[in-house]
């Protein structure tokens, strides 16, 4: 029992490190662009904009930027 409860909880931590591997990749592509050139709206603005006042909503600009990303095979 308490190695089954060991593995589950492995799973789970694999999983987050996997999600926080493609937001660094996102944050970081983001960071890239931003620094790329001074013209039109930040994309780190535009993925952080609670408001939704900018053209593209927060989801969108990051699914972006990870859409720009090489793609991973998950296990």
């Amino acid at each position: 029992r308490a190695r089954a409860l060991a593995e589950q909880r492995l799973a789970g931590i694999t999983l987050r490190i996997a999600e926080l591997e493609r937001a660094r990749d996102a944050l970081s592509l983001l960071a890239r662009a931003c620094s790329a050139t001074d013209a039109g709206p930040c994309p780190i603005l535009d993925a952080f904009d609670p408001s939704g006042t900018r053209p593209e909503s927060p989801a969108h600009s990051v699914q972006k930027a990870q859409s720009l990303l090489p793609s991973r095979s998950r296990t």
